[in-house]
């Protein structure tokens, strides 16, 4: 028999395995992230990438970029115990907040509720092995900052949605320059390039180090309708 259950708020998270996943309806979802878990049918599943050995791992993969989604489900009574439904852990910000002020004299602030809260859409995609240098160092804000990205949005024009964002990362391509400067300005980071002389050029060394700090320069507006990520 299948298990069900209903929530009253999207912030869902799960611990298997020593790792926290953010839990996401499967129905809902067009396209997996790493990071993640989601719902089908009584069991949440992790995404577990593009790989084609998963380790008896339970979750859903890809064999190879262009097959489709694959379910390894859970078999054993431990692993049907580690991923059920009932283990999803729902941060309803409003009815902490409400048990809190009836169950005790000292409770925390809203504001720390709602931090609590966005804690569970946290964006902080993993680095793969294939990806540029531009993309690591974004990837790396990323898992530094450990932040909503949609509290970000009034930092977004009309054309540049979060989904572009997100885009720009998980597709193959390298991460262009313009999208590079693009992401830094959003996240509120700025990057210094320093060239040194690596001692292989005894004719004519530099003498001194080069530096330039990216946010000094000025490169032409990111039009979001560019095919180049």
């Amino acid at each position: 028999m299948i298990k069900y259950r209903v929530f009253e708020t999207d912030n869902l998270l799960i611990y298997i395995n020593d790792v926290t996943y953010i839990v996401k309806i499967l129905r809902d979802c067009d396209e997996l992230y790493k990071g993640e878990a989601y719902l089908f049918n009584g069991y949440v599943y992790p995404y577990l990438g593009v790989t084609d050995n998963i380790d008896d791992l339970v979750g859903i993969y890809k064999p190879s970029p262009e097959a489709k989604y694959h379910f390894r489900v859970p078999k054993t009574d431990k692993e049907k115990e580690e991923h059920d439904v009932d283990r999803v852990v729902e941060l309803n910000p409003e009815k902490i907040l409400s048990d809190m002020e009836k169950n005790s004299d000292s409770y925390v602030t809203k504001e720390y509720i709602e931090t609590v809260s966005n804690s569970a859409d946290v964006y902080a995609p993993p680095i793969e092995p294939g990806d540029d240098i531009l993309k690591k160092i974004i990837k790396k804000i990323l898992q530094e900052k450990q932040i909503n990205i949609n509290n970000y949005k009034n930092k977004l024009d009309n054309k540049w949605t979060l989904t572009n964002l997100k885009a720009a990362l998980t597709k193959k391509q390298n991460l262009s320059m313009k999208y590079f400067v693009k992401l830094l300005d959003i996240l509120g980071a700025d990057i210094i390039f320093t060239v040194v002389d690596n001692g292989t050029d005894k004719i004519k060394p530099l003498k001194d180090n080069i530096s330039l700090q990216l946010g000094e320069e000025r490169f032409n507006e990111v039009n979001a309708d560019d095919d180049e990520f």
